[in-house]
């Protein structure tokens, strides 16, 4: 009885023990997947056919519009549930179609480049479109729960706004900023406007991405040789479309033409552009994502 009593006790401090040392993990240490689940990858697959008009939201982050499109999710799921959204507008020709795959797999060889869907992947949420049988518009949204997520995002910490004149007006002044930065040649301003995006993405991609570091000093190296060619972007506010996502909390700035505002050329001919997605963190517009 009396040895019965000393082992509950025990028991009992190992396990008050454990829990006082779990608390004082931080959160960003308790975001990361167990080891057997740090080649975990979550990609998606959207396809659509015959002039469909549509766009996919994870999170109320888009992640597809009107374009057939195939990626990595790790940068929008939290851990726990997850939301897909779909909206489609327009139906297009006759067999217009549209289909969205959402799927968890163990990533092996080439897992993190191959974005469709294999037969050993567990699918997470499917949804499929037809216009010969479904009426138009169509909003469809559905949970999904992976085994890997965080428990938050930094555009999380921002203020939700509305798309008033004047945060319009700030937000295209924080891009004009940094576009500014690039053409001037301007490495530590433009290191630290994209600081805080690179530093989001490297806490989702556990095994593939590169440090923040790294891709910041590749930035920078591209800068200062003159690989990269900004033309000027213009200051007309009108010129440009804002949306909101992030339940209200991410402002995307974009052209009117489709295009990324911040449009560049490498010596090479390869186009790049880069979206701006602003956060309103403590008064200041961050870049987020």
């Amino acid at each position: 009885m009396h040895k019965n009593v000393i082992k509950l006790i025990m028991l009992v401090v190992l396990v008050f023990v454990g829990y006082l040392l779990f608390s004082r993990v931080p959160e960003s240490a308790k975001e990361i997947s167990s080891p057997d689940k740090e080649n975990v990858v979550v990609i998606y697959s959207v396809e659509g056919k015959g002039g469909v008009s549509y766009e996919v939201r994870v999170n109320d982050i888009p992640i597809a519009e009107d374009i057939s499109s195939r990626g990595d999710l790790r940068p929008f799921l939290y851990a726990g549930k997850n939301t897909l959204s779909v909206y489609v507008d327009k139906g297009g020709e006759d067999d217009a179609t549209l289909d969205v795959v959402i799927a968890e797999r163990v990533a092996i060889d080439d897992a993190y480049t191959q974005f469709t869907a294999q037969p050993q992947d567990k699918v997470l949420v499917s949804y499929t479109w037809r216009k010969a049988k479904d009426t138009l518009p169509v909003t469809y949204s559905a949970e999904f729960y992976p085994s890997i997520g965080k428990t938050q995002f930094l555009s999380d910490e921002g203020k939700k706004v509305e798309l008033t004149s004047v945060v319009k007006m700030e937000v295209l002044k924080e891009a004009t900023d940094i576009q500014h930065a690039f053409l001037t040649k301007d490495v530590d301003t433009v290191q630290k406007k994209m600081k805080p995006m690179f530093l989001e993405l490297a806490t989702v991609f556990n095994v593939s991405y590169s440090s923040p570091e790294a891709n910041l000093e590749e930035v920078a190296q591209e800068i200062r040789e003159g690989k990269l060619d900004f033309a000027p972007v213009s200051t007309d506010p009108t010129d440009f479309d804002y949306q909101l996502y992030g339940n209200g909390k991410i402002v995307h700035i974009r052209k009117k033409t489709g295009d990324a505002f911040l449009q560049t050329s490498t010596v090479d001919g390869q186009n790049r552009g880069y979206e701006l997605y602003f956060s309103n963190i403590k008064g200041e517009w961050v870049w987020v994502r």
